[in-house]
């Protein structure tokens, strides 16, 4: 990695890891509470045809589909002598799937109701998602990937720009399911950045 690098994964373990902490607290405190009342959408029906749409994405999208997804491209890392990013993405699922699944469990803070109530991804706590925060680190990982193979300026602002868009669409999924408050996905977002720049930054 280099300097400049190293600079600016530092710069996002900052952003994102002291993000994390200052928006958890105000998720706990219930400062975050009539944002997230405000913005709950209406309830779909489940078995329309764009309910089960959506049901359908929340589990394609699955966190542990994601991980293993990203376990796969640490394979083919290391297959290819990419020692350091293949560590990385590994530590980035072990800490990105336990970690979510502790903080839920830490802050036991409960769901929206849900017209979707019945569905698999609606049990457990709701903070923070672990969808978004898996759908995070997939996208870093790509983006990362495509940056090491010294693609073009313009093929990895793209990857980067469809990144965003992947983890946008995954968190658009889950509040229109009510699966989650929009405090509950910000939460995601920022776990899993904190939790894939700082695995990227300790492999170099």
């Amino acid at each position: 990695m280099t300097t400049r690098g190293r600079t600016l994964t530092w710069l996002v373990v900052a952003l994102t890891g002291g993000g994390f902490v200052v928006w958890s607290a105000l998720r706990v405190m219930g400062i975050l509470d009539p944002l997230d009342r405000a913005l709950l959408p209406g309830q779909i029906a489940p078995r329309s045809a764009f309910g089960q749409i959506l049901d359908a994405l929340s589990l394609i999208l699955h966190p542990s589909v994601v991980f293993v997804a990203v376990l796969g491209i640490a394979g083919w890392s290391a297959a290819r002598r990419l020692r350091r990013l293949a560590t990385a993405l590994v530590g980035s699922v072990v800490v990105g799937w336990g970690g979510y699944e502790l903080l839920k469990y830490l802050f036991q803070l409960p769901r929206p109701s849900s017209g979707f109530s019945d569905a698999l991804t609606y049990a457990g706590y709701s903070y923070p998602s672990g969808h978004v925060a898996a759908a995070t680190i997939g996208a870093a990982t790509i983006v990362t990937l495509v940056t090491t193979q010294r693609r073009s300026t313009m093929s990895i602002w793209v990857i980067r720009v469809a990144g965003a868009l992947f983890v946008v669409a995954v968190a658009v999924d889950r509040l229109l399911m009510r699966h989650h408050w929009f405090s509950d996905l910000v939460g995601g977002a920022l776990f899993g950045g904190a939790v894939i720049s700082t695995a990227l930054l300790l492999a170099g």
